[in-house]
């Protein structure tokens, strides 16, 4: 399926594979807890943002009113489930007014959302992919999504690490098939960047240039 931007919403499998990578979690709970997830009976306990289901920040004080019912409790599959489409209908208008004017497959959408919603609308990443597949050029979209964030507190956690390689495999399925063995080699690489930046930030600026030539070179192999 390829069209342009405008109506497009996050499919089934993008769905599933949301709540796969973010949990679903039935309560309020803080996402700076440290040990065992729990329920917040209070805002207040909350070292972070208080969240629920599949990463819903509440933010904002009509918000907090709005679901302060929900706090020390379960919330029900029904309900949960409502709070999550509202969120992630939120975020389909953020992604397809980043893609007005845009042709791009729905492989590619989802792939897109999956990283703007794990990193923020505005993150570098998410603007440079998008602004990429604005001006046609997929393959560069590709690496802004593979080269995306892998680091959470400085440290690079693998879960990330996959998510960004699936999130740029995804985004080939339905037309960029070519670039999927490139997109193989790129988790590494992304793994060493963020490892370099830990310990300074010039070695981090040098394997940041090592992804970008591994991936044209890597590009401009699997197209001749």
């Amino acid at each position: 399926m390829e069209g342009e931007s405008g109506q497009f919403h996050l499919s089934s499998r993008g769905y599933a594979d949301l709540v796969r990578a973010e949990a679903n979690v039935p309560f309020i709970y803080d996402d700076l807890r440290t040990g065992p997830l729990r329920p917040l009976t209070t805002y207040e306990e909350a070292n972070g943002k208080p969240t629920m289901g599949i990463g819903v920040v509440i933010d904002g004080e009509a918000a907090r009113q709005k679901y302060a019912k929900y706090l020390g409790k379960r919330i029900p599959p029904d309900e949960l489930e409502q709070i999550n489409r509202l969120k992630l209908s939120e975020f389909e208008g953020y992604l397809n007014k980043q893609l007005a004017g845009a042709r791009f497959s729905q492989a590619m959408f989802d792939a897109l959302f999956s990283l703007m919603w794990n990193a923020g609308p505005n993150r570098a990443c998410v603007l440079k992919a998008t602004e990429a597949v604005r001006r046609g050029d997929y393959q560069t979209a590709q690496q802004a999504i593979a080269e995306g964030p892998v680091t959470s507190n400085h440290r690079v956690l693998d879960a990330l690490v996959r998510r960004r390689a699936e999130e740029a495999a995804r985004f080939a399925e339905e037309g960029l098939d070519k670039f999927r063995d490139a997109a193989a080699a790129l988790p590494e690489l992304a793994k060493q960047a963020a490892l370099d930046f830990n310990k300074s930030p010039i070695p981090y600026i040098i394997g940041v240039v090592l992804i970008a030539g591994t991936t044209f070179f890597f590009t401009r192999k699997v197209l001749q």
